[in-house]
């Protein structure tokens, strides 16, 4: 019984074969726990790095390439400033848009019937600088539709003066034409579009409108004509106030036929008093002495 309850020793060789189980169960947990994490973290950093390394790079070019860039950077500024130059302020009216289409009308001799005008909207906000100020610019859109008669060689004259004389402010956005064989010319509808910038301190600049008098109907002559019918129709009413006149001189010719009338009863009277002086039989009383001799 006391054998039985006596415990057993650990023998060299299964204290060698616990202590070689702990060992690999402690590597494995170091290499799960640590090493693979750590590896994993190192293949990242890597990764991190290449990408590094070539961006990097880059920036060593930028660098190297700086005094490019500055003049660069310094070209670009000055043609945006040429060309917001270029380019109206602050708002198009209307009737600066009449006029412009008035004049590309008169330069080709095209006879302008219609037009149709379109409000402006903001097409695009950036930042620049102007009169040497950073300021915050806005550019708008503002266009037309124009209709109206013309030839072939009338339309690419119109063509040229808008992208030659006004290339930077203004676009044809469309055009249609359909040939009139009774007029033997194309009737045209085309679509322009203006653009402008406004920002802080933008002054309006009006176009060169012409002078007209006070109460001038239809300055642009655009319009129709019922102005111009009214004023001829005035001269014709004056051409009849001189003919009534011309009949006032000949019943004064009347007047005159009975005033010779009147000088032709005066030459009868003379005539009666040629007969008084038959009277002169009276010196025939001188016979009266005769009576005195009786006496």
């Amino acid at each position: 019984m006391a054998k039985q309850g006596s415990k057993k020793k650990l023998t060299w060789r299964e204290y060698n074969l616990i202590l070689t189980v702990l060992g690999i169960a402690l590597v494995l947990a170091a290499y799960f726990l640590g090493y693979q994490k750590y590896s994993e973290q190192n293949t990242a950093l890597e990764t991190e790095i290449g990408t590094r390394s070539s961006y990097l790079n880059e920036l060593q070019d930028c660098f190297n390439n700086e005094p490019t860039y500055k003049k660069g950077i310094a070209e670009a500024k000055d043609n945006i400033q040429k060309n917001i130059d270029k380019l109206p302020t602050k708002v198009i009216y209307d009737e600066d848009f009449l006029h412009y289409l008035r004049e590309a009308n008169k330069a080709v001799g095209a006879d302008l019937q219609t037009v149709d005008f379109q409000s402006s909207a903001v097409v695009a906000e950036f930042s620049c600088f102007v009169d040497g100020q950073n300021k915050n610019v806005k550019g708008y859109r503002t266009g037309t539709t124009s209709a109206g008669t013309l030839t072939y060689a009338q339309l690419k004259e119109y063509l040229r003066y808008v992208y030659e004389k006004t290339s930077h402010t203004t676009f044809v956005d469309s055009i249609s034409i359909v040939y009139d064989p009774e007029v033997a010319k194309l009737n045209s509808t085309v679509s322009l579009s203006k653009y402008y910038v406004d920002y802080e301190g933008a002054e309006y600049k009006p176009e060169q409108r012409p002078n007209v008098g006070i109460g001038t109907r239809d300055p642009f002559g655009t319009g129709s004509t019922p102005a111009p019918a009214a004023s001829t129709t005035a001269p014709a009413a004056s051409t009849t106030a001189p003919a009534a006149s011309t009949t006032a001189p000949a019943a004064s010719t009347t007047a005159p036929a009975a005033s010779t009338t009147a000088p032709a009863a005066s030459t009868t009277a003379p005539a009666a008093s040629t007969t008084a002086p038959a009277s002169t039989t009276a010196p025939a009383s001188t016979a009266a002495p005769s009576s005195t001799q009786a006496a």
